[in-house]
């Protein structure tokens, strides 16, 4: 996934949402040390400073304290297991209402509250700093994930370091990685929900998201591997490839771009289309459904939903049928017989006067606008127009999945555009090459035999002539499709 504007720190992470949830802890547990010291089990008065400060409710019950940002920040920042000890000191509801009953003297419940205060400080300890080197690179840390997760997120550092230094190109990976940021987890101003990584081509950092580590096994390779080197693929997309390299890759896309774009005009009434659609109904006499069988199939459903959705006010046909509702009678009889359309709205005016003329000019006017003739920008076809103008010609869908067939993509992801495909492809081309299409390995070496990789072992990767030259006749018949 690749981010093409201004890098922008986020205003805030989660670890700034922890410390302010620690600090009122700490001041809320500094005021209760205070206000217990000298008093009785059954002193009512520190019972109620207890359910005060920390929010207890009567039957013991209370929100999580520290409050909420802190836990977001430590189930996000560390593996389940290196916080048992905050779950297992924390004051529970039971033990709450010993102290409020006179069951349990104050002091024991400030010796427990002591034991989960240092807890939570023996968890903070363990975060890493917001700023760090790892293997020559700079590390930023912002969320101060826990060093378990960091040396979990340095597994992919180490096999980029150690995959390039193979392939012969490590100078490239430090050319292209200025900077690392880890991420407790993806947010709106970064990553979205379901990314793993990010590449800024301005600042040149790989920002990867720790939610990576719980994935596994990913396409390729483990998914904490995969990711880092998915995001490198595209610097090398973006910065490294000289112009005609990025050109010669971006041609495969030139034919699948095309048919998407013929696709997206689905989605969209043109004022060409529009027009051609009210001459059809001026040739019918404002009959909608002669007007509607002079169309094809697809143009049939454009112009249902035309005159379903108006510019402006209700329908002008009904549902399910080319039939005029009340308003689109109006309109039809308007341009059918106006000298009827007048007599019934506007009979107080002068047949033939000034007054009647300029009328009759405001009325086409406005049933013009509701109609979108005189406006030059496509009008929104509802979704599920959509969908159904999909269904009347299967084959709009099926030429934009030719024209990717034809590319032979390593993954599903990587026939999102273009960018994708090169990363995908970058991949499987450096870390897992027997997972390569023909196809995708001719285009991948080609790309980076224009980008001056020849004799690097990078390039060593299919080296049977004979195959070479099936890719290269199977890549070009392909393309002439």
């Amino acid at each position: 996934m690749t981010f093409e504007y201004q890098y922008r720190r986020a205003s805030g992470s989660l670890w700034d949402g922890a410390q302010k949830a620690l600090d009122d802890f700490n001041a809320r547990y500094t005021e209760a040390q205070d206000l217990f010291k000298g008093s009785g089990p059954d002193d009512p008065d520190a019972a109620d400073a207890l359910l005060n400060k920390f929010a207890f409710r009567r039957d013991g019950t209370a929100p999580s304290f520290p409050d909420t940002p802190f836990y977001e920040w430590m189930t996000n920042a560390f593996n389940v297991g290196d916080t048992h000890d905050i779950d297992a000191f924390r004051p529970d509801g039971p033990l709450v209402m010993s102290v409020i009953e006179g069951k349990l003297e104050v002091d024991l419940f400030l010796r427990a509250l002591d034991q989960y205060r240092d807890a939570l400080e023996a968890l903070v300890r363990k975060a890493a700093p917001e700023h760090f080197s790892y293997q020559g690179f700079k590390i930023h840390n912002p969320d101060r994930l826990g060093e378990p997760k960091c040396r979990d997120l340095f597994e992919g550092i180490d096999y980029l370091v150690a995959l390039f230094k193979k392939r012969g190109v490590y100078p490239l990976l430090k050319t292209g990685v200025r900077g690392i940021e880890f991420l407790a987890k993806p947010s709106m101003e970064k990553l979205n929900a379901t990314a793993l990584g990010l590449y800024y081509w301005n600042t040149k950092t790989i920002v990867i998201s720790s939610h990576v580590i719980g994935y596994g096994e990913g396409r390729f390779m483990k998914w904490v591997n995969e990711a880092f080197l998915h995001e490198f693929g595209h610097f090398v997309h973006l910065n490294y490839l000289p112009r005609e390299a990025k050109e010669a890759w971006d041609a495969g896309w030139v034919e699948v771009n095309q048919k998407q774009e013929e696709l997206s005009t689905l989605s969209k009434i043109t004022a060409v289309e529009r027009a051609r659609f009210f001459d059809a109904l001026v040739f019918t006499k404002f009959d909608p459904s002669k007007a509607s069988k002079r169309l094809k199939p697809i143009e049939r459903l454009k112009f249902g939903a035309w005159l379903r959705s108006p510019m402006t006010g209700d329908p002008l046909i009904t549902p399910k049928q080319f039939r005029w509702t009340g308003p689109g009678v109006n309109l039809a009889t308007f341009y059918t017989d106006r000298e009827s359309f007048m007599k019934k709205n506007y009979d107080w005016i002068e047949v033939g006067s000034d007054e009647y003329n300029k009328q009759i000019e405001r009325k086409d006017k406005q049933f013009k606008d509701k109609l979108g003739l005189d406006w030059d920008q496509p009008l929104s076809i509802p979704a599920a127009t959509v969908r159904e103008l999909l269904d009347a010609d299967p084959s709009l869908k099926k030429s934009v999945a030719d024209a990717l067939n034809k590319l032979e993509i390593v993954s599903d992801y990587g026939r999102t555009n273009e960018k994708e495909d090169f990363a995908e492809t970058f991949v499987a081309f450096m870390g897992a090459p027997a997972k390569l299409t023909p196809t995708a390995k001719f285009r991948m070496q080609r790309v980076l035999s224009l980008a001056n990789f020849y004799n690097k072992p990078v390039m060593r990767l299919a080296e049977n002539d004979s195959l070479a030259h099936q890719v290269v006749n199977r890549y070009l018949h392909a393309r002439n499709q």
